[in-house]
C-alpha cells in the first residue's frame, strides 16, 4: 500500500465517523454544585503549611480558646480583635480593654513574671480550601485585611459548614452568598515565611510569623 492510499483510507475513516455530541454549557444563571469538603482534610493540610488548627463548638468557645491560646504563649495583649468579633468579645467580658490598656496592654496574671512577645489579631475566614490548606479572608469593615498582615501572630476563626473541596468552589460560594465585591481578597495556606536570606526558612518576613485557625462548629 503506498503512502497516497493509506491516506486515503485514513481521511476516508475520519469522514464516516460522527462529530460527538456537543456539551451543553451551563446557562449563566444555573446554579453549579458546590463540593464541600472535611474539616479533617482541610486541617490536615493547613498544619502540613505550619498552621496550627483546632476546634470549638460555637464562637463563645472560640474566642475563649483564643485568649487561652495567647495566655499559654505569653502573647503581648490585649489583642486586635476585628469588628465583626468584638461585640461578642464585649459581652463575654473576655478583655477589658480600657483598664488592661492602662496598664500598659499587658494581662492581668496571677504571676508576675510574665514577658508578652507579640502583638495578636483576631479575624473572621470567609471560607477554607481543604485541598490546599487555605483560609480565604474578605475585606471589609469588619474585617481588615491589615490584620491579616501587621500583627506577629494571627488567630482566623472559620466555620466549619464552610469548608469547600478546591479554589473553584470558594469562587462559586462567593458568588452564590451575593455579596458586593470586596475591595481585597486574601487566600492564607499557613504562617509567612522566606528562603531568601541564605536559603534558610525564616518565618514572619512578611506577614505573622504564626497563623491559628479554629474551625468553629
Amino acid at each position: 500500500m503506498n503512502s497516497n492510499q493509506a491516506r486515503s483510507d485514513i481521511l476516508r475513516k475520519l469522514a464516516g465517523r460522527r462529530s460527538p455530541e456537543p456539551t451543553p454549557s451551563p446557562s449563566p444563571n444555573e446554579p453549579v454544585a458546590i463540593q464541600f469538603s472535611s474539616a479533617d482534610e482541610f486541617s490536615a493540610n493547613i498544619a502540613n503549611n505550619g498552621a496550627l488548627v483546632t476546634f470549638a463548638s460555637a464562637p463563645k468557645k472560640a474566642l475563649q480558646a483564643a485568649k487561652q491560646l495567647c495566655m499559654d504563649n505569653e502573647w503581648r495583649q490585649p489583642p486586635v480583635v476585628c469588628p465583626a468579633l468584638q461585640t461578642l468579645c464585649r459581652k463575654l467580658r473576655l478583655w477589658d480593654w480600657e483598664s488592661e490598656r492602662e496598664r500598659e496592654w499587658e494581662w492581668e496574671w496571677e504571676s508576675s513574671d510574665a514577658r508578652p512577645t507579640g502583638t495578636v489579631a483576631i479575624t473572621q475566614a470567609f471560607c477554607g480550601i481543604a485541598d490546599t490548606g487555605t483560609v480565604l479572608c474578605l475585606s471589609s469593615a469588619g474585617n481588615p485585611t491589615s490584620l491579616n498582615f501587621l500583627p506577629e501572630h494571627h488567630i482566623v476563626l472559620l466555620e466549619k459548614k464552610q469548608i469547600v473541596a478546591g479554589k473553584q468552589d470558594a469562587w462559586r460560594l462567593l458568588r452564590n452568598a451575593a455579596l458586593d465585591t470586596p475591595r481585597a481578597i486574601n487566600l492564607i495556606s499557613g504562617p509567612s515565611r522566606t528562603a531568601d536570606i541564605e536559603q534558610t526558612i525564616q518565618l514572619g518576613a512578611h506577614g505573622p510569623r504564626s497563623l491559628t485557625v479554629i474551625i468553629v462548629g
